[in-house]
């Protein structure tokens, strides 16, 4: 085992990493990770089984993430714009996702996550699974506006293109924090919706999103 600290400076962001290293019988672990860039820190453990599909397996705890740049990185699809003011432009070109020759599973902590721009969902646990031309985010806790949050985010490659589907519910949130109308609405709000879309780009996959949803205040 041999203990890995490192500093650097990316993007003149203060950046510091240390893991414990041990390889052997083609299997790569890191134990006792501990990185932090900026304000953000990251810990856990991961082990990689580096044959052909590689092999994934991991705990890992981040005090924040941002939900859209990670998918959009996963799935080759433009980041999401820094200011939620600016418009998106999707990409009209093929995908070329990150998680094809994956397998495996991560458990994820988060004590923020953003699921966008106005929107954070607090004390995130859930697990990342990587299949066979798949990756799913399963959300088995979670804080929104107050409320509970389940649910599950899939990705599958079918061909040259991509199917999304989503599903999720909400129960007891804040309507005054969730809605607009400067906190005119009141009271507890429980919602259940899912969304599925499929396309051969990113503008074609967002174009074809279809859902349904329930909500109760």
């Amino acid at each position: 085992c041999i203990a890995l600290p490192a500093t650097a400076v990316v993007d003149t962001l203060p950046t510091s990493a240390s893991a414990i290293l041990a390889f052997g019988n083609n299997l790569l672990n890191l134990q006792e990770i501990n990185a932090a860039i900026a304000d953000a820190r990251l810990r856990g453990r991961l082990t990689l089984a580096l044959r052909d599909p590689m092999q994934i397996d991991g705990q890992l705890q981040v005090s924040s993430l941002d939900l859209p740049s990670v998918v959009a990185t996963a799935l080759g699809l433009p980041a999401r714009p820094a200011s939620a003011s600016q418009n998106v432009s999707w990409s009209s070109g093929p995908f070329e996702p990150l998680f094809g020759t994956l397998r495996g599973h991560l458990d994820l902590e988060a004590e923020q996550i953003t699921l966008t721009a106005k929107l954070p969902a607090r004390r995130f646990r859930g697990m990342v699974d990587f299949g066979e031309s798949r990756i799913a985010l399963q959300v088995t806790e979670s804080t929104v506006a107050g409320g509970t949050l389940q649910g599950e985010l899939i990705f599958l490659r079918e061909g040259e293109g991509m199917i999304g589907r989503m599903g999720g519910k909400l129960s007891g949130a804040d309507a005054a924090e969730l809605l607009p109308g400067n906190r005119t609405i009141s009271g507890r709000l429980t919602s259940e919706i899912s969304v599925e879309g499929s396309g051969m780009s990113a503008v074609a996959l967002i174009g074809s999103l279809q859902g349904k949803g329930t909500f109760t205040l």
